[in-house]
């Protein structure tokens, strides 16, 4: 699941405080990152298993603090639970490392986009 809210939604707190709720979570569900997008980039999503995908900005529809979310990406099990999603841009390049220490450099614009909840 995914979530997208205006950032002045956040109000600031204290170092002490906890912060806001930012998305609900069903049971089993976990947040992976937050990113803070600067355009109308994309969302690259990878899994545990090595597959990504790159979704627009746009296709996920801004909703209120604390909703659900939306479908990210359709998980099965070849493809393992989600590890990571990073705010790219066409002309960005990605670092990915491997459990076993390999690391893989590949263009954002490698990844060709694919709508929300696809399970590619």
């Amino acid at each position: 699941m995914a979530i997208r809210f205006p950032e002045d939604e956040v109000r600031p707190v204290g170092r002490t405080a906890r912060g806001v709720k930012g998305v609900e979570l069903r049971e089993g569900d976990r947040v992976v990152g937050m990113e803070v997008p600067e355009g109308d980039g994309a969302i690259l999503t990878v899994t545990r298993k090595g597959f990504g995908k790159r979704t627009p900005i746009l296709d996920y529809r801004p909703q209120g603090r604390g909703g659900l979310g939306l479908v990210n990406i359709r998980l099965v099990e070849s493809k393992g639970e989600v590890v990571g999603i990073r705010y790219v841009e066409e002309t960005d390049e990605v670092l990915l490392a491997t459990a076993s220490g390999m690391i893989l450099r590949t263009r954002a614009s490698d990844r060709r986009p694919i709508a929300r909840g696809g399970a590619r």
